[in-house]
């Protein structure tokens, strides 16, 4: 689903008026903005590593492909392309998603940086008036100046980053080698994934609503659950599987974890009320609800 955002300029971030629930729908929003970003908006050579390079790469496809057109299309490219300044900005300089009273999402960098809040949307519509694709990597130098500043008075200081629920990676740690590999492959193997569906890729967006024609596809297919079970080595039942799980990370603040024995997972699972998924062996791999957390970058 996409959604309309309010701005006082023409294109395809609508008008509107700024509401409580706004933030947070949006922040809920920007993994899957991102994810079909990177699958249908951006050049083969574009990576998801909020690096400048990419910011770079990313404000030529905006300069050369995107036209406020008023379509579904190009304001999934416009939003997604706002998420993704956003994170990359806020992986230099922290901080966390704020909202105007237009009606649209502004970075804010840390507080201890001294930093103005940076608008996305008007980054995005100077670039396309400049065309000179220098406009993100000046908005990233500002911040990576103020970090150097910072750190000039504290070597150890780092800006600290409130996390996007499902996409700031997880601490070394808490990640299980064998999850970490099983998730990857999944979200790599995503847009072959949709592909392969048989519907328009577009209508996989994470959205709790999309699970109903998931349900429908997996029972048109499969029939039963035994049928089902049966089949979770196939490419369409471990994609739908992490799909689940997916948007219950977007949208319950839900977390991945992998249980490796039946006792401790039956525990686990009574305990903590989780959506369960259960890929392949050696473990399960289970989102879990969780509540939001902030950390460091």
């Amino acid at each position: 689903m996409v959604r309309e955002l309010g701005t006082p300029e023409e294109n395809d971030a609508e008008p509107g008026q700024a509401a409580p629930d706004d933030l947070a729908a949006w922040v809920a929003d920007v993994p899957a903005l991102v994810m079909r970003l990177e699958i249908w908006h951006t050049p083969e050579h574009f990576t998801l590593d909020l690096t400048v390079e990419s910011l770079r790469v990313l404000e030529e496809a905006i300069v050369f492909t995107y036209a406020p057109e008023g379509t579904d299309e190009s304001r999934d490219f416009l939003q997604g392309a706002m998420a993704y300044l956003g994170e990359a900005l806020m992986n230099i300089g922290g901080g966390s998603w704020g909202w105007t009273a237009e009606g649209h999402p502004v970075v804010r960098p840390d507080a201890e940086l001294g930093q103005a809040h940076l608008d996305p949307l008007r980054l995005i519509i100077a670039a396309q008036e400049r065309g000179d694709f220098e406009v993100f990597g000046e908005a990233a130098g500002r911040l990576l100046e103020a970090v150097a500043a910072r750190r000039d008075t504290d070597p150890a200081w780092k800006p600290v980053k409130v996390a996007t629920p499902g996409l700031d990676p997880w601490e070394p740690e808490e990640r299980h080698p064998w999850l970490a590999r099983w998730l990857d492959a999944r979200s790599t193997e995503f847009g072959t994934w949709a592909a392969a569906t048989g519907d328009d890729p577009r209508a996989w967006d994470f959205t709790p609503e999309s699970l109903t024609p998931l349900a429908e596809l997996l029972i048109g297919r499969y029939g039963t659950g035994e049928k089902l079970a049966a089949a979770l080595d196939e490419p369409t039942v471990r994609g739908a599987v992490w799909y689940v799980g997916e948007v219950a990370v977007r949208h319950r603040a839900a977390v991945w974890t992998l249980h490796t024995g039946a006792g401790a997972a039956g525990v686990d699972r009574a305990a903590r009320g989780g959506v369960e998924a259960t890929p392949e062996q050696p473990g399960d791999a289970r989102a879990y609800r969780r509540p939001a957390r902030g950390r460091g970058t």
